[in-house]
Formats: C-alpha cells, sequence, structure tokens
C-alpha cells in the first residue's frame, strides 16, 4: 500500500512508475483538484487503475465512471471486500 497526503503526490505515485491497481480515495482532498476531477484524470491517463470513491458528502455525477463509491461512515470490511472482488 502507498499512502499520498494530496493530489499532487497521488499523482507522483502514479507518474512514477508504481504498480498501482487501485486507488480509493476521499472526494474531499486536499490540493488543486478534488477527488472526483483526480479520479477522472487517473481515468483518462491510467485506464488500468480502479478507482474507488469515499465521501460524507454524496455529489450528483455518473458512478458509473468510477468502480465503487463508499458513503461515510463505511464498514471496512465492505470495502475489503470489495477491493478484494476488483483486484481478482
Amino acid at each position: 500500500m502507498i499512502e499520498a497526503w494530496n493530489v499532487h503526490e497521488a499523482l507522483e505515485v502514479l507518474r512514477h512508475g508504481y504498480d498501482v491497481r487501485l486507488v480509493f480515495g476521499d472526494i474531499r482532498i486536499p490540493g488543486t483538484m478534488d477527488g472526483v476531477k483526480f479520479a477522472s484524470l487517473v481515468r483518462s491517463d491510467y485506464p488500468r487503475v480502479k478507482i474507488v470513491l469515499t465521501s460524507s458528502h454524496l455529489p450528483t455525477l455518473d458512478w458509473a465512471a468510477n468502480d465503487g463509491f463508499f458513503p461515510k461512515p463505511y464498514s471496512g470490511a465492505g470495502v475489503i471486500r470489495h477491493i478484494k472482488a476488483l483486484l481478482d
């Protein structure tokens, strides 16, 4: 697992070629873009990377572009099951 504290760190991880298979992030993330914009960028630049988002706020958007959404508070066990299924 690789952690990033903001959008810029997350983008650097992706750009450095680490074997990232899934991004799990909050819609409200520090940086110059929110998690939805970040997810859109990841989807276009790294199409094989799965994207799962979480938030206590439910924006209106098409979740089909992502691989999952978990509203807060969420079940850790549920998230883990979902991620394992995505990566199998």
